[in-house]
C-alpha cells in the first residue's frame, strides 16, 4: 500500500507531521475555503484525484460530505482510496478555522504481486477531536489533539477470500502542533498511550496473538511534499532525491509485548519489556539516515520445544547506519554502528552448558563502530537480485571501534585500510587493500582452556586456534593474559603481525 501525502495529514494537521508554533496572531482572518483550496492545491499537485459529492457554504460553515481522495495507481497494479463521509470547517472569532470530522474516515486498498490480488479496508474514528488552523494561506499553523483515536482492519483478503486477521491499534490523548510555510510541514506532537492487538488464525490449529503498548510517546519531524509531486508514484528513489530531507525522530517510554503462537504440535510465548526506546530517519539528498534504541530490556521465552525457559535481559540495545542511496560520480562516506550492552541470560541455561559456573557470568557486551567510503554505481533502492553484479565498490573502511566482552573474555580493536578495486588483486577474492589493525584480547587463553575443560572445544582445534594467536599476537608488556596484535596490510599482498612478515 503507498500513501504520500493524505487528506488526513490536511485534515488532522500533524498526526502524522508534527511542527514548530507560530505566537503571532493572523492579521487577516484565514477562510474556510481558503484552508480547503489549500488542501486540494496539495494534493492535486501529487497527482491524486479529490471529489466531493456535496458542498454548502453559509455564515462561516463550510460543510464538504462524501469526500472521496484517490491515489493515482494503475487499477491493474492496486488502489489507495480515502472516503470522508463528512468534513466540517468553521471560521471562529479569533481568525482561525476549526475542523471537524463528522462520520467515519475510511481508507480502501489494495494491490497485485505474483499473480495474487489482495484488498481491504481501514476504519479510523476520533473522539474528541480538537482540530484547529490559523495564519493564512501558505503560512499555516495548526494545533491538533484528540482524547482516542482507533485504527481498525475491517477486512483484509487476497482473491476475494477473506483472511482470518484482526488489527486494532488505540492511541490515547494525542496533540500536535504543525507549521505549514509553502511547500513544507514541520512539527512536534506526543500520544499518551498506543495499544495494538493482532489476531490471526488459518482454522487449521494454527493461531497467533500478538499485544503491544507503549506509553508517552513524543515526535517530530518534517517534509516538503512538493519535491514529491514531481517525481511521480512508484518511484522508490523518490523521497532520497528530495533536496528537504525527510526527517522523523519518536521517542517513548514503558513498552511491552506479548507474543502467543499455537500450533497442532503445541505453542508457545514470547514476551518483552523495554524502560525506553527511541527511532529517528532522515531520507533525502541522496542519503538515508536510519536508528534505533531500546534500554532496560527483559524478554522471556517459553515453549514446549525449550528444555528451560528462557529469560534475556539487556541494558541497551541499538543502532545507527548512514549512508548514500544513488549512484553519482564522486565517493559518497557512510557510517554504521552497533551496540548491545549488558546482556545477561539466566543461571538455568549457563547451567546446561556450565553447571560448575567455570565460565565468568559478567554481561556480554558488544560495540561496533564503522566508517568508510563507497563509490555506487547503482541506486540502491530497487528489488536486490544476488546474481546482479554489486552496485558499487568501497573504497575506504575503517573500524572506529570494536569492543566485545563475554564470559570472562574481551577483545578491543581498531583500524582503517583503504581499498583500489581498478588494482589486480594481491588476493584471490579481494581487492588490493593497504591499512593497518589494531587488536587487544584479555582472557583469551583462560577462556579457551575453560571450553576445553567443558567439552565444548576440541584440544585438537583449541590446538590450532592457540598456535594461531602465537603467530598473530604477542603477550602484553604489563605480563597476564593479555595479547596485543598490530596487523599490516601492504597494497601488494604482504602482510605482518607485530612486525613480523606473516606472507
Amino acid at each position: 500500500m503507498s500513501i504520500r501525502l493524505s487528506l488526513t495529514a490536511c485534515v488532522l494537521s500533524g498526526s502524522v507531521l508534527a511542527g514548530v508554533t507560530l505566537a503571532t496572531t493572523p492579521a487577516t482572518a484565514l477562510t474556510a475555503p481558503e484552508l480547503w483550496e489549500e488542501w486540494q492545491e496539495a494534493l492535486t499537485s501529487l497527482g491524486q484525484e479529490v471529489a466531493i459529492a456535496n458542498r454548502t457554504y453559509s455564515n462561516g460553515v463550510l460543510r464538504l460530505e462524501g469526500i472521496t481522495q484517490r491515489m493515482p495507481i494503475d487499477p491493474e497494479v492496486g488502489r489507495n482510496i480515502t472516503v470522508i463521509d463528512g468534513l466540517v470547517l468553521t471560521e471562529q472569532t479569533d481568525g482561525s478555522v476549526r475542523i471537524d470530522l463528522d462520520g467515519g474516515y475510511r481508507i480502501d486498498f489494495g494491490g497485485t504481486a505474483d499473480g495474487e490480488r489482495s484488498e481491504g479496508t481501514l476504519n479510523l474514528v476520533f473522539t474528541g477531536l480538537d482540530s484547529v488552523a490559523r495564519g493564512e494561506p501558505g503560512s499555516l499553523v495548526y494545533d491538533f489533539a484528540a482524547n482516542l483515536a482507533q485504527l481498525t482492519l475491517d477486512r483484509l483478503a487476497v482473491n476475494d477470500e477473506d483472511l482470518p486477521i484482526t488489527f486494532q491499534m488505540a492511541a490515547n490523548e494525542l496533540a500536535s502542533v504543525t507549521t505549514q510555510t509553502g511547500q513544507t510541514y514541520a512539527g512536534q506532537g506526543s500520544i499518551a498511550a498506543v495499544a495494538l492487538a493482532v489476531t490471526a488464525d488459518d482454522q487449521q490449529g494454527n493461531a497467533i496473538k500478538l499485544d503491544y503498548g507503549l506509553t508517552d510517546l513524543t515526535f517530530s519531524g518534517s517534509a516538503n511534499y512538493a519535491e514529491f509531486a514531481s517525481m511521480g508514484v512508484g518511484d522508490p528513489a523518490a523521497v532520497f532525491r528530495a533536496e528537504t530531507p525527510t526527517a522523523l525522530k519518536t521517542q517513548h517510554g514503558p513498552a511491552s509485548f506479548t507474543l502467543d503462537t499455537r500450533g497442532p504440535s503445541g505453542g508457545g510465548t514470547i514476551s518483552g519489556r523495554a524502560e525506553s526506546g527511541a527511532l529517528e530517519g532522515e531520507f533525502g539528498k541522496g542519503r538515508a539516515l536510519y536508528a534505533a534504541n531500546v534500554k532496560g530490556m527483559i524478554l522471556d521465552v517459553a515453549s514446549a520445544d525449550l528444555p528451560v525457559p528462557v529469560n534475556l535481559t539487556a541494558d541497551e540495545i541499538g543502532f545507527r547506519v548512514d549512508g548514500p542511496m544513488l549512484a553519482g560520480a564522486e565517493p559518497q562516506p557512510f557510517s554504521a554502528a552497533l551496540a548491545l550492552l549488558g546482556l545477561s541470560i539466566p543461571e538455568a541455561l549457563w547451567a546446561t552448558v556450565d553447571p560448575g559456573g567455570l565460565l565468568a557470568r559478567d554481561p556480554a557486551s558488544l560495540v561496533l563502530e564503522l566508517s568508510g567510503l563507497a563509490q555506487l554505481d547503482k541506486d540502491l533502492t530497487g528489488p536486490v537480485d544476488p546474481e546482479d553484479p554489486a552496485p558499487g565498490d568501497v573504497l575506504a573502511l575503517a573500524l572506529e571501534q570494536l569492543d566485545l566482552s563475554a564470559a570472562g573474555a574481551q577483545a578491543t580493536a581498531n583500524g582503517a585500510f583503504a581499498m583500489d578495486p581498478n588494482a589486480p588483486p594481491a588476493m584471490p577474492g579481494m581487492p588490493p587493500l593497504s591499512g593497518k589493525l589494531n587488536v587487544e584480547m584479555r582472557g583469551l587463553s583462560g577462556f579457551i582452556n575453560n571450553l576445553i575443560t567443558l567439552g565444548l572445544l576440541d584440544p585438537t582445534n583449541a590446538m590450532g586456534a592457540q598456535m594461531m594467536l602465537g603467530m598473530l599476537a604477542r603477550p602484553a608488556p604489563g605480563g597476564g593474559d593479555v595479547l596485543t596484535s598490530e596487523i599490516e596490510v601492504s597494497p601488494s599482498g604482504g602482510i605482518t603481525a607485530n612486525g613480523q612478515r606473516i606472507r
